[in-house]
């Protein structure tokens, strides 16, 4: 997928935090697993993008199932209203 200059708040934050986490992860990596590749990492990610969201105190709100809503339509509102 290409860059482009119209990227939402929300990708860029994403962005961000998967790109910290990456970093953390690879030294996690080189220092705790001795070099070993980690079979578990979508795990150890999910855990690290949860306590980065948590410290930067953003919610991940998801969309009321039972009436209707869904994950995306709630994300594009939220988008929406940060244009």
């Amino acid at each position: 997928m290409a860059h482009t200059a119209g990227r939402t708040e929300t990708v860029q934050t994403i962005e961000r935090f998967l790109r910290e986490a990456a970093s953390a992860h690879g030294v996690y990596e080189a220092t705790v697993l001795n070099g070993v590749h980690h079979e578990e990492w979508p795990e150890w990610y999910a855990e690290h993008m949860a306590q980065s969201l948590e410290s930067a105190q953003i919610t991940i709100v998801f969309g009321d199932r039972e009436q209707g809503w869904n994950d995306e339509a709630v994300a594009s509102d939220e988008e929406a209203r940060h244009e």
